[in-house]
């Protein structure tokens, strides 16, 4: 009898121990634990994650066996993070968050370290779950592999089935489009970039729907190109408490700009906004019988080349026929001023930096414009310089 007793007493206690064991993990949170390389001891390492839209920097030195390790626990998985031994901001007037939003859309197609306005950012994206996740620093943290973390194996998924169309992308991005003056070539490249988001949205669509019980649908969604109409379907398809989690708030406002974008018919209402010397500017304070709405930013090049385009023939038109209200969504100021400056805009300049009326019209790409009556309704949109001036011609006739 004992020895039959034996086996059970024994299957208890390690179900028991492994079920302490685990709530004891859970509790905790999450354990990074990290083998690095010689060149790295005696060195900081540092993890950053993002948690309600605030940056947490935590840091550890790596021993002389080579290890290193963080804790954390949070209410909230999972969550954005990063490793890296460099905190210098090569963008100081970018803030912290958004320079790290930025950075997550490096971390794909590039076999070296990616470079932040030119200069080397040695740093691993990676989302953080609960449990212990290892990660081991090779030639470089970027190269770096994740472990034991089924949500980091399908971002690293992710990243292989996105490496060639990122390939291209990065190479296409390395190209000064602010100093290409022919306009045909200009034309070219923007139609390969055109068709690059076209084949990295139908990529990412595949990913989702094979993943929608994985968070790393919610992250895949986040960083689509641009939203169509059949993005809404896809989205849904997410399992309900994933697509409604944080991680996913990105992407419901991608979602939701979609869904509110002004069309042909709608009018727009009353907004003010700050111009170039901090004076605030309303809609209804400029009369002109056409009026433009422009959304651009100073690091489109598109929106430079249009830029270009209009001001060949803006100053042909009266400004009780006509009128430019460019709205700048930029971030910094001062490249927004430069651009300003360097493309020899003579319009209203305007800046939405909150994205407050990016978003209650639905702009979700960039150059947007709608072309308003004197009555602000919308009678047409996404004119290229050319079709603005052709449409202009037919108006005032």
């Amino acid at each position: 009898m004992k020895n039959i007793i034996l086996p059970f007493i024994i299957l208890f206690i390690l179900f028991s121990c492994k079920n302490e064991n685990q709530e004891k993990e859970d509790s905790l949170g999450t354990i990074i634990s990290g083998q690095a390389t010689s060149e790295f001891v005696n060195k900081p390492i540092y993890l950053i994650y993002i948690l309600n839209d605030s940056v947490i920097t935590k840091i550890d030195t790596v021993s002389s066996n080579k290890k290193f390790e963080f804790s954390i626990i949070e209410t909230e998985y999972p969550l954005k993070a990063f490793i890296t031994n460099d905190l210098t901001n090569y963008a100081p007037k970018v803030n912290e968050l958004n320079q790290l939003s930025i950075l997550i859309y490096f971390q794909f197609g590039s076999p070296s370290v990616p470079l932040q306005f030119g200069n080397p950012k040695d740093i691993k994206l990676f989302l953080l779950e609960k449990g212990t996740i290892n990660v081991n620093i090779q030639d470089s943290i970027y190269n770096s592999t994740i472990s034991n973390s089924k949500l980091n194996d399908d971002i690293n998924e992710l990243k292989t089935v996105l490496e060639e169309i990122m390939d291209k992308s990065n190479k296409l991005n390395s190209l000064n489009m602010f100093e290409i003056k022919d306009n045909k070539l200009l034309d070219s490249l923007m139609a390969i970039s055109t068709q690059i988001s076209l084949d990295k949205s139908e990529l990412l669509n595949e990913f989702i729907l094979n993943k929608k019980n994985s968070y790393s649908s919610a992250y895949a969604f986040n960083i689509k190109p641009f939203i169509q109409k059949e993005d809404l379907e896809i989205f849904n398809q997410i399992n309900p408490e994933i697509r409604n989690s944080k991680l996913a708030q990105a992407g419901r406002t991608k979602l939701q700009r979609f869904v509110n974008t002004a069309n042909v018919s709608d009018s727009i209402e009353n907004f003010t906004l700050p111009n170039k010397n901090d004076q605030k500017i309303s809609l209804n304070s400029i009369k002109s019988k056409y009026i433009l709405i422009d959304f651009w930013a100073s690091w489109c090049a598109p929106c430079r080349k249009e830029n270009a385009g209009i001001s060949k023939y803006y100053s042909d038109f009266s400004k009780d026929d006509f009128q430019i209200i460019g709205v700048s969504v930029d971030k910094n100021k001062d490249k927004w001023l430069e651009a300003i400056k360097n493309d020899n805009i003579q319009w209203i300049s305007l800046i939405d930096s909150q994205l407050l009326l990016n978003d209650k019209l639905g702009v979700a790409s960039y150059p947007t414009n709608f072309l308003i009556d004197s009555n602000y309704k919308i009678i047409d949109k996404n004119l290229n310089s050319e079709k603005l001036k052709e449409r202009l011609i037919e108006l005032l006739e």
